[in-house]
């Protein structure tokens, strides 16, 4: 994903956007599990975050499009937003629109995506529901690295209450932890604290209260 996350001179934050109109999706370089990874970091983060339409059901870009006002490549990105398995997959009824939808048997649609939980609709909105109930997890809540190694995992930092743990990498990794934990509120794959130490499984994130 895209990040554009720094602390300005006056102490506010820019947080991360997911893509934009320029950029081929996520789906064109990243898998499902590194995308719901990605959402549930950019979603923790301080700052405004910013989700490109059609990421949170990981529409696809679309190659080989006849550009469009001067779009380019990029037209591929720029295709209606996918609803459901009607016409047009629920964008609309005419019988073609300026660019065309997916036309693969599972496109991905906001209505095959809302009641899996794998899903990463799913992911995007759990996360957003944490941080519209957690003052914590907000735009201008505190933030602060716990633990970011060079070319390592996992990236672990603190907002507020909360300590947060992502592993986007394929290998188990332990890191020493000085937290007692009260509750785990969110987790994606598997994370593990005990002996003042954190182990984050493979394609792991979770958010604990301390």
């Amino acid at each position: 994903y895209v990040s554009n996350y720094e602390k300005t001179k006056n102490n506010g934050y820019i947080s991360s956007m997911t893509n934009n109109h320029d950029m081929p999706r996520m789906t064109h370089y990243a898998d499902k599990e590194t995308i719901r990874l990605a959402f549930a970091t950019i979603f923790t983060l301080p700052g405004v975050p910013f989700l490109y339409y059609g990421d949170e059901i990981g529409m696809r870009y679309q190659g080989g499009l006849v550009s469009k006002e001067g779009g380019f490549s990029r037209t591929g990105s720029r295709t209606p937003m996918q609803w459901n398995n009607g016409k047009n997959l629920g964008f609309s009824d005419a019988d073609e629109c300026y660019l065309p939808v997916d036309t693969n048997a599972d496109a991905p649609t906001v209505e095959n995506q809302k009641d899996d939980p794998d899903s990463i609709y799913k992911v995007v909105k759990d996360v957003i529901a944490l941080r519209h109930s957690n003052k914590d997890l907000g735009n201008d809540g505190d933030f602060k690295v716990v633990y970011a190694e060079k070319d390592k995992y996992p990236f672990i930092y603190q907002r507020g209450e909360f300590i947060v743990v992502v592993n986007p990498s394929g290998d188990d990794v332990t890191v020493p932890f000085d937290f007692e934990v009260k509750e785990t509120i969110y987790q994606i794959g598997k994370t593990q604290v005990e002996d003042k130490a954190v182990t984050a499984f493979a394609s792991s994130f979770a958010i604990f209260k301390v």
